[in-house]
């Protein structure tokens, strides 16, 4: 016989749950415990992790992170961190592994600093590990052949994300030659980085 609750059939005659609308947070880790389902997986609402950063000049002397940190997925992992002198933005480590999309934003000013043209710069969306010293850049934006132009946003497919981890962004030339760059600039906490994680 089914079972109705105000008058809409919450188990079926056929014994099943039909028509649940939500379950508070001890149901949920009840059924998770008992392994029904593998949970309740939602995503949540974009959340700023970090847009506090100091004002940000690009050093012109044909640096570029690009060279140094090749990998553009995380399976390409470099040691180490560029020279503060490269970060625009350094967030906090995260404490706990979390799964989600993560978006960049950067917004500068950019002006041709090379005669004959080609200024070009690189922006690197990279992530720094603080325990294990790794890191790896996740995005590359910007080209050799064309001024900087802002606002630009980049999000991340959706990854997994340990303790530790720290999002930052880089900026460098898009070569390794003097005299090869643009003055790139970015005022106090014009950039950020925001996420939406996957939670069950």
């Amino acid at each position: 016989m089914a079972i109705q609750v105000g008058g809409t059939t919450v188990i079926n005659n056929s014994k099943q749950l039909v028509g649940i609308t939500g379950a508070d947070t001890t149901t949920k880790n009840a059924l998770v415990a008992a392994g029904v389902g593998g949970g309740f997986v939602t995503q949540s609402s974009l959340t700023t992790i970090d847009n506090t950063h100091s004002s940000f000049t690009k050093p012109a002397d044909g640096h570029n992170v690009k060279d140094d940190y090749q990998g553009s997925v995380p399976t390409s992992y470099q040691s180490g961190t560029v020279s503060s002198s490269y970060k625009v933005l350094s967030a906090p480590a995260l404490t706990s592994g979390r799964i989600g999309y993560v978006s960049y934003y950067v917004n500068g000013t950019a002006t041709n600093n090379r005669p004959g043209g080609y200024p070009g710069s690189t922006i690197a969306f990279a992530v720094y590990n603080s325990t294990n010293n790794n890191s790896y850049i996740i995005g590359i934006y910007g080209s050799w052949n064309n001024l900087t132009s802002f606002p630009y946003t980049f999000k991340t497919n959706s990854l997994a994300f340990i303790p530790g981890d720290k999002f930052e962004i880089w900026a460098s030339d898009s070569y390794t030659w003097a005299d090869a760059n643009e003055n790139l600039t970015f005022a106090a906490n014009s950039c950020s980085v925001s996420a939406e994680w996957l939670q069950v």
